[in-house]
């Protein structure tokens, strides 16, 4: 078996080589401390603990014994969680598929399958695998099942098979497919794949029932949310940086709410409620992984709500290239008002949009709050 770095493609993952470029995506999705209830190495929630743990799994890439890769959203191009061989026994011609975990968006979804699918193929049809094992905590029956799903044999359960970053001697549930399995599992997966490629395009999740904003109090919070703001478009296009993204948030003149789902921050919005434009939402952010689930329109609703308390008008700029942006708003009921040509970069236009509920002379039926 000749083990080296590789990348996979599917039609909704990209599994490539991990690297410290991917830290700051992966920190975006690692909040959620149900994702490390099981996990071997302990909860990684932050970009310090996600620095130690790739730089770890790069010296055991270069050591022989795995060949980590992070596991890449295709629409967005974001890593959303990692992978691995490990236990690689060459002169037995074997390897473990471990160490995985995805951000809580991207669970119970056709992810796990297809990274599945796409190693275990790598495995067998050109590594030259006989086998491929795979192991649980006894206590993750949710893992359990999900393994029992894409076709793999239940083995047996080692007993005290490691002990946990909290000192806990772990029982381990083994399974493991063999060549003699693949042509099985494999058309069995393939079945699976294209099933949850048509579910997927009936699916509708109600995320938005689940959704809370507060406003933003945390160091924390601000961090993450000036992730979110940085690493994402349309604001990399814009050419805003996480220290402005800090200066943006940290800005006293502004209301900030911070919006969780699942105890997870999913995104913000920021309103100026002072001067010329009160009712401004000055941004709204949503993490790449939670786009397309509709909480972008839930939280807008509840912007304006809060806006139409104080003043007749809600406004937004959108930028020109953001098509999607423009499409939304204008089926939510705004109006083009201006444009702003070459205002933040050459070449492109902000957009000014109004939603209204009657002229400023009418004003008075709105109270300060």
């Amino acid at each position: 078996m000749k083990i080296e770095p590789v990348t996979l493609t599917g039609q909704l993952v990209r599994l490539e080589p991990i690297s410290e470029t991917h830290i700051a995506d992966l920190a975006l999705v690692a909040t959620n401390e149900s994702i490390w209830s099981y996990f071997a190495s302990g909860a990684l929630t932050n970009e310090t603990q996600l620095k130690e743990f790739v730089l770890d799994l790069r010296k055991k890439q270069a050591q022989g014994t795995d060949l980590p890769f992070a596991v890449i959203y295709r629409e967005t191009g974001k890593a959303i969680g990692c992978t691995r061989f490990m236990e690689i026994r060459k002169e037995h011609r074997g390897l473990e598929i471990g160490g995985t975990w995805y951000g809580v968006a991207y669970q119970r979804t056709g992810v796990n399958t297809e990274c599945k699918y796409l190693l275990l193929k790598h495995a067998f049809e050109v590594l030259g695998c006989i086998r491929v094992q795979l192991k649980t905590d006894l206590r993750n029956v949710r893992s359990q099942r999900a393994i029992e799903r894409i076709g793999a044999v239940r083995e047996g359960v080692l007993r005290h098979q490691m002990i946990m970053p909290d000192g806990y001697f772990r029982d381990s549930v083994y399974y493991s497919f063999t060549n003699d399995d693949w042509p099985r599992v494999k058309a069995h997966l393939e079945k699976l794949l294209g099933s949850y490629e048509q579910k997927l395009s009936t699916q509708v999740i109600n995320y938005a029932a689940r959704l809370t904003l507060t406003p933003l109090q945390t160091r924390e919070e601000l961090e993450l949310c000036a992730r979110l703001y940085s690493n994402s478009e349309p604001w990399i296009m814009l050419k805003r940086d996480y220290k402005h993204a800090i200066q943006t948030l940290s800005d006293k003149t502004s209301e900030v709410y911070v919006a969780k789902a699942e105890n997870e921050i999913v995104g913000f919005i920021i309103l100026s409620m002072q001067g010329a434009f009160v009712g401004y939402i000055q941004t709204l952010c949503i993490a790449s992984s939670w786009r397309s689930k509709g909480l972008g329109s839930h939280i807008l609703k509840w912007a304006e709500e809060r806006i139409f308390r104080n003043s007749p008008n809600v406004f937004m700029c959108v930028s020109s290239f953001n098509q999607d942006a423009q499409r939304l708003y204008q089926r939510l009921g705004y109006e083009v008002v201006g444009e702003f040509r070459d205002y933040i970069i050459q070449g492109h236009s902000e957009i000014l949009l109004r939603k209204t509920k009657g002229p400023l002379s009418d004003s008075q039926q709105f109270k300060k709050d």
